[in-house]
């Protein structure tokens, strides 16, 4: 008779909370502060639809838009500094990073 496997406990994804962050330039590595109350995945897209149609939402696709530098894929340009629930605390915690 088999032992049954046991099952793993899936890792929660980093990308998934709110937090206060940090992207990077991959080129000049000039680094930005922001927060997010949404999942790092629709965060990262608006930032690269800002630079993909030049908005001047993001100061850092203005960044890279200006500079001609390159966009770099979501685990590449983009360092959690601090998790933390939505709300307040995260526009502290913001102008503590900045």
């Amino acid at each position: 008779m088999k032992t049954p496997k046991a099952q793993k406990t899936p890792k929660p994804d980093k990308y998934e909370k709110s937090d206060v962050y940090q992207p990077e330039c991959l080129t000049c590595h000039k680094m930005y502060i922001g927060q997010t109350g949404r999942p790092f995945p629709v965060r990262y897209s608006e930032h690269y639809n800002d630079f993909k149609y030049s908005n001047n939402r993001s100061t850092f696709a203005q960044h890279v838009i200006n500079e001609g530098h390159s966009f770099g894929p979501m685990d590449e340009i983009i360092n959690i500094i601090h998790y933390e629930r939505k709300g307040k605390m995260l526009g502290t915690l913001k102008k503590f990073y900045i």
